[in-house]
């Protein structure tokens, strides 16, 4: 698992932000990703087409009430239902 996080691309943008793209990756990397973010302080994050589901998106949601640094989140092309927004 620490292997595939060291080979994520973490970029800093023009504007002072850092962003993290783990687009198209497997959704066990979410849990250890939502750490890298926290400590890395990083901003803007992709998390498309990560097949991630409804408990994802519950855990997604407690972890944006800690972390009011993060400014961007994509979320698209993944498993969510109506349930996982309730």
């Amino acid at each position: 698992m620490k292997r595939e996080l060291s080979k994520i691309p973490i970029h800093r943008t023009d504007e002072d932000q850092t962003q993290l793209s783990l687009k198209d990756m497997g959704n066990d990397l979410l849990l250890p990703a939502l750490k890298l973010i926290r400590y890395r302080r990083i901003h803007v994050v992709d998390l498309s087409n990560m097949q991630l589901e409804d408990e994802s998106l519950r855990q997604l949601s407690v972890y944006l009430e800690e972390n009011p640094a993060m400014r961007s989140l994509g979320i698209a092309q993944n498993y969510f239902t109506d349930d996982g927004f309730i």
